[in-house]
């Protein structure tokens, strides 16, 4: 009898646990978030007073992350968006467009690089056409109200394999040079 009240109990308390874990899984993604936003093909139409103070999402590859006091700015090579969001690596950078987001509050960007990718969505604060080194570029800039990084898919974490720089598992003796923690599974980027 008390076993049975015992699992009764631990059932309801699995079950429980199990639906408020698929419950925080919700599948929304920068795209559904912000359904209302212009995405590229609209934004390319438009011209540079009408796109001023509308709600766009853009994104492409990060060349530069810059923490301004308050704010963190990133400037991106614009590529063509996704469903999702997610820059098109394939179709390759948009010819002369650039884009200068502002990010207010707590941005953590520690493990984001150049060469990482990035979406923003937010209000265009201004669009210039400027002449660099002859050739004319369109830089939009804008203040984000949600964004999202991407890693580069292309740099992905490469595993030693079994034995590899391992003083105990194949010379079962110490050599200095190897170092502390470079083992048979110490991860590194190539």
């Amino acid at each position: 009898m008390m076993v049975n009240q015992i699992s009764k109990i631990m059932s309801a308390v699995f079950l429980t646990l199990f639906i408020v874990g698929c419950a925080s899984f919700n599948g929304q993604n920068i795209s559904t978030n912000n359904p209302d936003a212009y995405g590229d093909a609209q934004v390319s139409m438009m011209s540079d007073k009408e796109l001023v103070g509308k709600e766009v999402m853009l994104g492409g590859k990060i060349t530069t992350l810059n923490p301004q006091g308050d704010k963190v700015r990133v400037e991106v090579v614009r590529y063509e968006l996704d469903k999702d969001g997610y820059p098109i690596i394939k179709s390759g950078e948009m010819a002369d467009n650039r884009l200068v987001v502002d990010i207010y509050g707590n941005v953590r960007t520690n493990s984001y690089y150049p060469g990482d990718y990035f979406t923003a969505v937010g209000l265009v604060k201004s669009v210039d056409d400027v002449s660099i080194g002859g050739e004319k570029v369109r830089i939009i800039m804008m203040d984000a109200k949600d964004y999202e990084f991407w890693r580069d898919p292309r740099r992905e974490v490469y595993y030693d394999d079994f034995g590899f720089n391992s003083p105990a598992i194949r010379y079962h003796h110490y050599n200095s040079y190897w170092g502390f923690g470079f083992g048979p599974y110490f991860p590194y980027y190539y």
